[in-house]
């Protein structure tokens, strides 16, 4: 699983989204997407448009970055072994939390890093 810190410092909210993972003991990737809330330090619930907030290719070994309200999700490996050539964006709108895909025409890898640039 991957995590990103989303704040917003002005209204003194900061969360964190966990994305992808696998199942314990196994090889099952995850396509969740979980939000905890750093100041009340619990769980939330996500509002999606979709019928589910999830990432549209379950990942694990994946990286992910976060960039204003969107975090970016990339690569990894599914439940197969299979490196991923795929690049996601979740868009943490407070009413939309949209999942759609950017690229899957990226070179496959497993495990790789990402960084944002200001």
């Amino acid at each position: 699983a991957s995590m990103r810190l989303l704040a917003n410092p002005s209204t003194g909210t900061y969360f964190v989204y966990l994305t992808g993972g696998v199942v314990d003991g196994t090889t099952t990737a995850l396509s969740t997407i979980t939000k905890y809330d750093v100041t009340a330090q619990s769980f939330g619930t996500l509002t999606c448009s979709a019928s589910t907030c999830a990432l549209l290719a379950a990942r694990y070994w994946h990286a992910s970055v976060a960039i204003g309200t969107d975090v970016y999700v990339a690569g990894g490996t599914d439940s197969g072994g299979n490196c991923l050539g795929s690049l996601e964006r979740f868009t943490t709108d407070a009413t939309s939390n949209v999942v759609t895909t950017l690229s899957s025409a990226l070179r496959a890898k497993c495990n790789p890093a990402m960084v944002a640039v200001d």
